[in-house]
């Protein structure tokens, strides 16, 4: 792989690759990551040798309520109720929950006591109910089960995170429908990605063509064909960050053309996959590349207040920040990660990117950024 190439994937300069070739220049842990992932190698220490820190040093934080969601999901001693729950019913909290989510500008503590009462519940409806109602009892299980999957994201380890996304495709079985099976997939490939991408890939693209059946037939249903776009974009930033272009790209447009068929002001309610969320994405992939001046572009033309819900606005934010970051413009970079913090704050101080932009910011943002930068990292529980 060329300097430039290289450079390229983890939004530095030839020159900076040639200093780390050199040993002129020490690399964060963060940039050892993505380094790594640019050169497709299984862990850091294929690139550095064995370290002895521990997992997730610099990513991972603490919440309060984060032991109570773990216990509902992973504690045999937990108590079951002794009926089970209406099984349609326990499927409209999971999809509430899912709203209450994307609409709160904290959706950790607006859903902390009410997540674990949902799991228990479901893991009761599945230990009672057989036939047709254990099938839909299972749908609400791959969706709590992803709820959990978005709460404990960069708090949990690996290993935790992986029990729910298994949780989640076990559950999809049981369901034993395409749409439900494509939910667990999304939320499987959530997780995996960072640890196996391939093999998210993989399970992806054979889950998206079950699902695209129904949508070459004519008969897919608004929700399965969201659900495949949702898919498609899941691919494209896969690929993005695998510094696969084509494919990501390719992914996006294939997520466009299914976009277009979607009901005005409708989205999914899992993934809200709509039209808006399709040009999101578009940014998130150029920063994922950093193409940091197409991306920038590209942020531009979205207008923050339609985009439905502080926590994706949050996101739309933040990847407009990184594209300027890689576009050689930090105060348009730490502008816009301000704006993102003032969105949702909670959703900035649990997502590792947005600590590593503002870091990179008031250490080489310029003295005009420093201060602000500063003070957003102070917000975000950065120690400097």
């Amino acid at each position: 792989m060329t300097r430039p190439v290289l450079a390229g994937l983890v939004g530095r300069s030839a020159a900076w690759v040639k200093k780390l070739e050199n040993h002129n220049v020490m690399p964060s842990l963060d940039m050892l990551v993505k380094l790594a992932r640019a050169l497709r190698l299984d862990s850091v220490d294929e690139l550095v040798g064995p370290m002895e820190l521990p997992v997730g040093i610099e990513t991972r934080a603490e919440h309060p309520e984060a032991q109570r969601v773990k216990d509902a999901l992973l504690s045999w001693d937990q108590p079951l109720p002794d009926e089970p729950n209406d099984p349609k019913e326990l499927r409209r909290r999971a999809r509430k929950l899912m709203l209450l989510w994307h609409t709160s500008p904290a959706p950790r503590a607006a859903t902390a006591r009410l997540l674990p009462d949902l799991i228990v519940d479901i893991r009761a409806a599945l230990r009672h109910l057989d036939g047709a109602d254990r099938r839909t009892a299972a749908a609400a299980a791959v969706e709590a089960y992803t709820i959990a999957e978005h709460w404990l994201s960069w708090i949990a380890d690996r290993a935790t995170m992986m029990v729910i996304a298994d949780r989640a495709m076990q559950a999809a079985e049981i369901a034993d429908d395409p749409h439900v099976l494509a939910e667990a997939a999304w939320g499987y490939g959530n997780t995996m990605r960072y640890i196996d991408p391939e093999t998210s890939i993989s399970l992806i693209d054979r889950v998206a063509r079950e699902l695209h059946r129904p949508l070459e037939a004519g008969t897919a249903t608004d929700e399965q064909a969201a659900m495949w776009g949702s898919l498609q974009l899941h691919q494209a930033i896969t690929h993005a960050q695998g510094g696969r272009e084509a494919d990501a790209l390719r992914h996006l447009d294939a997520a466009e053309r299914v976009a277009d068929r979607i009901p005005n002001g409708w989205q999914h309610p899992l993934t809200v996959f709509a039209p808006w969320n399709v040009a999101i994405h578009r940014v998130s992939v150029h920063a994922e590349l950093c193409k940091g001046n197409e991306g920038a572009r590209l942020a531009l033309r979205l207008d923050p207040v339609t985009v439905p819900g502080p926590y994706r606005r949050s996101r739309l934010w933040l990847d407009a920040a990184r594209a300027w970051w890689a576009a050689g413009d930090p105060l348009g970079a730490v502008t816009a990660l301000g704006n993102a913090c003032t969105t949702s704050l909670e959703n900035m101080r649990y997502t590792p990117v947005a600590k590593a932009l503002a870091s990179s910011l008031v250490d080489s943002g310029g003295a005009m950024v420093a201060p602000q930068a500063r003070g957003i990292a102070a917000k975000l529980g950065i120690v400097l």
